[in-house]
């Protein structure tokens, strides 16, 4: 599990455009499947976030547990959508649903079984008006929210420095999809 440090079952007939003070919307995704022991501490994590201007698009990839009944009970969320898969299609195609659906000027990913820490969106939106893509250090935890590790990467991520190993995890980063565009990703398994 990972939790970050520095920071849609669709219940609504339309999607509301929500502006910030930058004039920017910001979209996060998750994407679930059968994973209901962490998942509410997840959804809470990202809807007690201080930085409120953005919407939650959670995809189902066909859970079989109790997903959708953790999920009713945030429809009243404006600012919250689910999309559920008919079939399991695996976390690429699940992902690439969401992006492309995504209105907002950025893009960040938390998976289910990661928190994000309070204030994760608004220092990294912040850091967005320097940067096109901002990830920050984290924590791995253990499923009782242990500190296993705590992670700190460069100040500075290169491309050759991304060729030796990922040094941008997951759920801690954000890109400006409006200036970069949208990435897609491959479906490879891993």
């Amino acid at each position: 599990m990972i939790q970050n440090r520095k920071q849609p079952l669709v219940f609504k007939k339309s999607r509301k455009r929500f502006e910030t003070f930058f004039l920017q919307l910001c979209d996060q995704f998750m994407i679930r499947r059968n994973y209901t022991k962490t998942f509410l501490g997840f959804i809470k994590s990202i809807l007690s976030q201080s930085y409120s201007n953005f919407e939650l698009i959670v995809i189902d990839d066909n859970s079989k547990d109790k997903t959708r009944k953790i999920l009713s009970k945030f429809s009243n969320n404006e600012n919250f959508f689910v999309l559920r898969n008919k079939k399991n299609l695996g976390v690429a195609k699940s992902r690439n649903k969401g992006i492309k659906i995504a209105s907002g000027d950025f893009i960040a990913f938390c998976d289910s079984d990661d928190f994000w820490e309070e204030d994760k969106l608004v220092n990294q939106v912040k850091l967005l008006e320097s940067y096109d893509v901002v990830c920050s250090n984290y924590n791995l935890i253990d499923e009782e929210s242990n500190l296993i590790k705590h992670i700190i990467e460069p100040e500075i991520i290169t491309f050759n420095k991304m060729l030796n190993s990922n040094k941008i995890p997951n759920s801690s980063n954000i890109y400006n999809s409006k200036k970069l565009g949208k990435f897609y990703q491959k479906n490879i398994r891993h």
